[in-house]
């Protein structure tokens, strides 16, 4: 009789220990399935992180490619004024007359005309 109570006892403490054990499980699945959501958020994070840089990278490139074409323009610019000296000087105008002409023909400030001379 002693034996079969401490067998029972036994058998209740297992029983107990498993119950335990049961419950660890339950909790570190909860714990995986967190994990798991977080796992999907951080991957949905890094997506959005890639579409965000490739915008980035477009708009770069897009700023390099209006840069160079202001580039252009400039020196396309400087080429006309010059030219425009060029073609006033060849008639012997005065400096202050060139710069009064640049900045009448192409309504430009005179510090920026002076530039050019």
């Amino acid at each position: 009789d002693a034996q079969k109570e401490e067998i029972d006892a036994q058998k209740e403490e297992i029983d107990a220990q498993k119950e335990e054990i049961d419950a660890q499980k339950e909790e570190i699945d909860a714990q995986k399935e967190e994990i798991d959501a977080q796992k999907e958020e951080i991957d949905a994070q890094k997506e959005e992180i890639s579409v965000q840089q490739n915008r980035i990278d477009a708009q770069q490139k897009e700023i390099s490619v209006q840069k160079e074409e202001l580039h252009k323009r400039q020196r396309e610019i400087d080429h006309m004024y010059i030219g425009t000296i060029s073609i006033l000087r060849s008639f012997n105008i005065s400096d202050q007359e060139i710069i009064a002409r640049l900045c009448d023909q192409y309504q430009i400030e005179e510090s920026e005309a002076r530039k050019y001379l």
